[in-house]
């Protein structure tokens, strides 16, 4: 049983070396590739070409009215 735990714990530990080094060698390259990617969304989305004015919003009411009869033909 003592041989057992041992070649467990030594297993666990190489996996958690193992795991510590692809997430570090994935994060430093993860990095130098989309630092390129996120210089190009800022360009395409500009804020203030993009929106519409406000005078062409148009707001719906929060309080439901009594539709007529001939509201609902007309849709």
């Amino acid at each position: 049983m003592k041989k057992f735990l041992k070649r467990l714990t030594v297993l666990a530990v190489l996996g958690t070396i193992a795991g510590l080094l692809a997430s570090y060698f994935r994060k430093t390259h993860a990095d130098t590739d989309s630092t390129s990617g996120h210089a190009m969304d800022d360009e395409e989305f500009d804020l203030d070409t993009d929106l519409q004015p406000v005078s062409g919003r148009e707001y719906v009411p929060l309080k439901k009215t009594e539709e007529t009869p001939a509201d609902n033909k007309s849709e």
